[in-house]
């Protein structure tokens, strides 16, 4: 089966669609592990005894802890899920912008774990998830941008063409 031009219009315009959904959910996970991580450095509690990722989870005295940790693994897949659609577009700059996103969450989620294991008193380990977290919201802020512009609506309809150029 030979596909047509408007279907491959059609795929183009629905891989687009899902991976601007993709970034605004980055977007908005990412303002809430802000917010999480930002009560935890504040007011949170750490958990007392051996450190562990697995007592980050369930420790009672204080959830915004566990609902950091599980929002960073939310935040990996989803990640992921941004990746595998913009390497179904064209331009190569949000393949870019979507590596250089994940692999920022993943800096940020190793700085995370060193944070744990050195039982919640490593500053370097702290800045390396607040300086990672800071290029993830500006790579993926910019591939929104990016998507965003392209699907803009002309007197003429959506603008998909944009994202069919030439990388």
């Amino acid at each position: 089966m030979v596909s047509s031009p408007q279907d491959e219009g059609r795929e183009t315009v629905s891989a687009t669609q899902a991976l601007r959904a993709a970034l605004a959910g980055l977007l908005v996970l990412l303002g809430l592990q802000y917010l999480l991580g930002m009560w935890v450095n504040l007011y949170g509690s750490f958990p007392s005894g051996p450190p562990s990722l697995g007592r980050a989870l369930i420790d009672g005295n204080d959830a915004p802890l566990a609902a950091h940790v599980v929002l960073a693994l939310a935040l990996l897949f989803l990640g992921l899920v941004a990746l595998g659609y913009s390497w179904s577009l064209p331009p190569r700059r949000l393949r870019y912008l979507s590596a250089t996103g994940l692999l920022a969450l993943l800096v940020a989620s190793a700085g995370g774990v060193a944070f744990v294991y050195s039982t919640y008193s490593s500053a370097p380990s702290s800045y390396l998830m607040a300086a990672a977290f800071l290029a993830a919201a500006a790579s993926y802020g910019t591939a929104f941008g990016t998507v965003a512009d392209a699907g803009e609506r002309g007197p003429t309809g959506p603008r998909a063409d944009r994202l069919t150029e030439a990388p």
